[in-house]
């Protein structure tokens, strides 16, 4: 259906996180005409959960609602793995 940009930082990550939302995330989905950006995150405090629903809106109004972001966030002490 669309193709991902998965990233992962750690946990000392904060400073970082607002601009690579605007540099990679919005840049790359403006560049391939994308409607929608879907982020998966933890509920960790490097994503700056009270921050993000208002970056979104924010987003949203400076693109004239043809931007959107939708957060999906995941249960706290939830464990990402892989399967081989």
């Amino acid at each position: 259906m669309g193709e991902s940009l998965v990233s992962a930082m750690n946990a000392n990550a904060l400073p970082i996180f607002a601009p690579l939302r605007e540099t990679i995330l919005v840049e790359e989905a403006r560049r391939r005409g994308v409607q929608t950006i879907a982020l998966i995150l933890d509920n960790g405090p490097t994503h700056a959960p009270k921050q993000l629903p208002k970056w979104g809106l924010e987003l949203a109004s400076r693109s004239g609602g043809k931007l959107t972001v939708q957060l999906y966030w995941l249960p706290v002490n939830a464990r990402l793995s892989r399967s081989d």
